[in-house]
């Protein structure tokens, strides 16, 4: 199972596949019966079990999940990035022959809001002070880290990755948008009720339960997902159904709660060394629950 790829079931046995490329429904026999290129959809809509599918070419395509997790799934990962494009994005206009300045930053809609996201970042990066794993003038809550090593700065903070364990952080100069995470539960390995959910050859499942708290006095954004394990490979969440309703990304107001599970696929003789929450990839500080005695 290709780890960019997301499965899921729909009504009368059909199974659906996200991949960064396209959208494809398969009947009970496992057969191919739809497919939609990721970057003809224009918009995605969805009410109860039904996502609808709005395209830019050819009719709108409604599939009705078998579960809301299966429904709700799909439509997070159809509302994702697809691979080079956002999903329902146009393609950049291709260049015209010829030089100048539009060449180079393909001007047009495209062109021009690529410019500014550009222009967004390097504002961002600016206003952060630099690179977020920066050693200069940190100590953290670990100082005799060696320079460059991850999870070393000042406002990073460190928690056991443990049933139980909690803790607070804020992106650097934003110490009103405080999201407060406690682990509920972790499965390894984990297993799915869904048959069709299978580790690759090789892999299996660690999933956790968090609860996400807005403990602030401003609203939160999701937070961002890592898992380094014991080979130091580092993961970003699978979608994985049949082991608990996932973890919802999205903003927070204040006193807002929500729970669910992270699962990621490691190699079966592998460990999580730490697992990461960051409020703004921009930003520093970050939150680690560091697995005992890595």
């Amino acid at each position: 199972m290709n780890q960019q790829d997301l499965f899921g079931a729909l009504t009368g046995d059909r199974r659906y596949r996200v991949t960064p490329f396209m959208v494809e429904v398969a009947d009970a026999s496992g057969r191919p019966v739809e497919t939609i290129d990721r970057n003809d959809i224009k918009e995605v809509q969805r009410k109860g079990n039904v996502v609808t599918v709005k395209r830019r070419k050819g009719k709108d395509v409604a599939l009705e999940g078998a579960t809301v997790d299966d429904a709700g799934r799909l439509e997070l990962a159809l509302r994702g990035p697809a691979m080079a494009f956002p999903a329902g994005a146009p393609p950049l206009p291709a260049a015209k022959k010829g030089g100048g300045i539009g060449r180079f930053f393909l001007f047009g809609c495209g062109g021009l809001l690529a410019l500014v996201v550009l222009v967004i970042v390097l504002v961002a990066i600016a206003a952060s002070g630099g690179s977020k794993n920066d050693n200069s003038g940190g100590s953290g809550s670990n100082a005799a880290a060696t320079p460059g090593q991850v999870g070393t700065n000042k406002g990073d903070v460190h928690v056991s990755l443990t049933e139980g364990s909690s803790g607070i952080i804020a992106p650097e100069g934003n110490d009103n948008k405080r999201s407060k995470v406690t682990i509920m539960a972790i499965k390894d390995p984990a297993t799915s009720s869904n048959q069709f959910e299978k580790p690759a050859q090789g892999k299996k499942f660690w999933a956790v339960q968090v609860e996400v708290e807005n403990v602030g006095t401003a609203e939160t954004t999701g937070l961002d997902w890592k898992l380094r394990d014991s080979k130091n490979q580092e993961l970003t969440q699978s979608f994985v159904s049949g082991v608990g309703e996932s973890l919802r990304p999205g903003s927070l107001t204040p006193g807002g709660k929500t729970s669910g599970w992270l699962v990621f696929q490691i190699d079966a003789d592998a460990s999580p060394k730490w697992l990461r929450a960051d409020p703004n990839p921009f930003l520093k500080n970050d939150l680690y629950f560091d697995a005992p005695g890595q």
